[in-house]
C-alpha cells in the first residue's frame, strides 16, 4: 500500500474591520507565518493541509507564542 503525504503550510491570519485576512504566503515553518503576522495586531496562524485551513494544535500554537512573546508562555520565570 502506497504511503499518502498531506502537503502542509502555514499562513498568518488576521481580522480587519470583521473581515478575515490570510496573508496567502506559503510558509513551510510555524515561525515564518508568525513572522508574517506580527505586522497585524490580533495575528494567529494557520495550518493549510491540502488546501483547507485548520487550528493549529496546542503544540503548534506554543511555538507562535515563542516568536509572539519571545519565550514560551509556560517558561516565564516568576
Amino acid at each position: 500500500m502506497k504511503e499518502t503525504r498531506v502537503s502542509t503550510h502555514y499562513e498568518a491570519a488576521w481580522t480587519d474591520s470583521w473581515a478575515y485576512c490570510q496573508c496567502f504566503h506559503p510558509h513551510q515553518t510555524i515561525i515564518e507565518a508568525a513572522k508574517c503576522g506580527l505586522k497585524q495586531p490580533g495575528f494567529y496562524v494557520v495550518a493549510v493541509e491540502a488546501g483547507v485551513s485548520r487550528e493549529l494544535t496546542a503544540e503548534e500554537d506554543k511555538i507562535v507564542d515563542t516568536v509572539r512573546f519571545g519565550k514560551l508562555a509556560d517558561s516565564a520565570t516568576p
